[in-house]
């Protein structure tokens, strides 16, 4: 996860103990430092748009996965150091892959409720405590930041929208519409938000990069098709079992 400002990235390393977070100079200047020390495994999640805080999931072997904040003290919007670690939901209910909204006033996030996984938004900071459904069987939510939309994997997965409204402490979303009619290819890595999104939104909010099931409209209908090294690849595929 970059930092706003680009100056760090926040990942997760099993270089000891469990998956636990560090960070980078992201011009390759000196070396990795250990942001926390958990037997639990972490998964950065989002930054907050002023750098001074990072969401990040924990897997927790009581209350399952669990949302956590890890503060930042920085200067001149510079994140350059952590503080102490802050549950923001951590019950038995299984939470994670939350997101900061790009104002830093809301936080999207997944719930597993009643065997579905579901999309939330609450609100976040000081007056806070609102909490919306957005959409049943969600997965990896994602803020634009060009529009009010927020973005998610859907059950089939398609990428989905919501364009939402805010009024005061409100939050109102608009029920969710395809974003694109591709399909995202399934990853076999394991369920979502536990090993990190499988897609991304471009900041511009008009295009997204993934891995994605290609269209009729994209396969050629006519004109020659060249095969090079065939035979090299026949005896690749026929190579006798060892």
């Amino acid at each position: 996860m970059w930092s706003p400002d680009g100056s760090r990235i926040a990942y997760r390393s099993s270089a000891e103990l469990a998956f636990n977070l560090y960070w980078v100079n992201a011009d390759g200047s000196g070396g990795p430092e250990r942001l926390l020390r958990s037997a639990n495994p972490q998964l950065p999640t989002s930054w907050h748009p002023s750098g001074t805080a990072l969401l990040y999931t924990e897997t927790n072997p009581v209350t399952n996965r669990d949302v956590m904040l890890l503060p930042f003290a920085t200067t001149a919007g510079v994140p350059v150091k952590a503080g102490s670690p802050v549950a923001v939901f951590a019950s038995p209910v299984d939470e994670h892959s939350a997101a900061f909204s790009p104002d830093g006033r809301w936080i999207a996030f997944i719930a597993g409720e009643s065997g579905t996984s579901n999309l939330y938004v609450r609100s976040h900071g000081e007056g806070g405590g609102g909490q919306w459904l957005i959409a049943r069987d969600a997965a990896d939510p994602t803020w634009s930041r060009t529009r009010s939309e927020l973005l998610f994997m859907g059950a089939d997965q398609r990428l989905m929208a919501s364009t939402f409204a805010v009024s005061g402490s409100s939050f109102r979303a608009d029920p969710p519409r395809p974003w694109t009619s591709l399909r995202a290819i399934r990853r076999p890595r394991g369920p979502a938000g536990g090993d990190g999104r499988g897609y991304d939104l471009h900041p511009d909010g008009t295009r997204a990069v993934g891995a994605w099931e290609s269209s009729e409209a994209e396969t050629p209908t006519a004109g020659p098709i060249f095969v090079f090294n065939f035979l090299d690849e026949l005896r690749r595929l026929a190579a006798p079992a060892r």
